[in-house]
């Protein structure tokens, strides 16, 4: 059997007002919803988000949220690689 390691980070992030557009370049992001309601743009779309609600964010592509709710948007976020704040770039 082959054996294979994956570098991740799990973060736990709470959102009080908005995340601005920036991306990766060197990992992707899995985002899964516990509490509140944001609109979340990736790429060119914009979509409401919700608890429950799951958001792949591919290697390189822009993306940013605002929340619409009274309380923060709390989030868990699967990076891989891990991610440590090196590889996040500013999108006007």
């Amino acid at each position: 059997m082959d054996t294979f390691l994956i570098n991740i980070i799990i973060h736990y992030i709470f959102v009080k007002n908005k995340v601005p557009l920036h991306k990766h370049v060197e990992h992707s992001e899995t985002i899964y919803v516990l509490e509140g309601k944001g609109l979340f743009q990736l790429g060119d779309q914009n979509m409401e988000i919700v608890a429950g609600d799951y958001i792949r964010v591919p290697k390189g592509t822009a993306h940013a949220v605002k929340v619409l709710s009274s309380i923060p948007l709390k989030i868990i976020s699967v990076q891989a690689p891990e991610f440590f704040g090196k590889d996040r770039v500013k999108v006007n």
